[in-house]
């Protein structure tokens, strides 16, 4: 399944597309997998680390939220294709270890159950407030956050 067309695309045009897709998801999203996969999400807290571990049954898809900050992502277990803005498209196995930057979100594949983890730092540990603390609903919203930092970086 070609969850975002394998061509040489710009970033900024890469991360449109992953965004058009979620979009999509969200509209068709009649059973709720999204409410589903969200409630099996497992939160982990070590001395200003916070894991968010996440499982994506086989043959699902999902898109995150666009996140804030860069962090790190482990492929723990499972089969993946991976679409992000930055790089290519790729098919991952578990194990696998990578770092995604700012202002990315990731188009998921499950072609088997998977088990993936991302690792952020910070000193709260309320679960609740984790999607805000480092995410962003879409595109727009990260830049509208980048502007607001730029801003509070001026008047400083």
């Amino acid at each position: 399944m070609a969850l975002i067309k394998k061509t040489k695309r710009t970033v900024a045009n890469r991360r449109n597309a992953i965004q058009h897709l979620a979009r999509r998801m969200r509209e068709e999203d009649k059973e709720g997998l999204t409410e589903e996969l969200l409630e099996r999400t497992k939160h982990h807290f070590c001395e200003g680390v916070y894991a968010r571990e996440f499982f994506l049954p086989k043959e699902a898809a999902c898109v995150g939220r666009v996140h804030k900050k860069g962090c790190f992502n482990v492929l723990l277990r499972g089969h993946l294709r991976v679409a992000m803005g930055e790089g290519e498209t790729q098919d991952m196995k578990a194990p696998q270890f990578f770092v995604s930057g700012p202002g990315e979100s990731k188009a998921l594949y499950a072609y088997e159950d998977s088990v993936f983890i991302t690792f952020h730092a910070t000193e709260e540990t309320d679960p609740d407030k984790m999607m805000d603390l480092f995410t962003v609903e879409d595109n727009q919203a990260y830049l509208a956050y980048r502007r607001e930092l730029l801003t509070h970086e001026d008047n400083t």
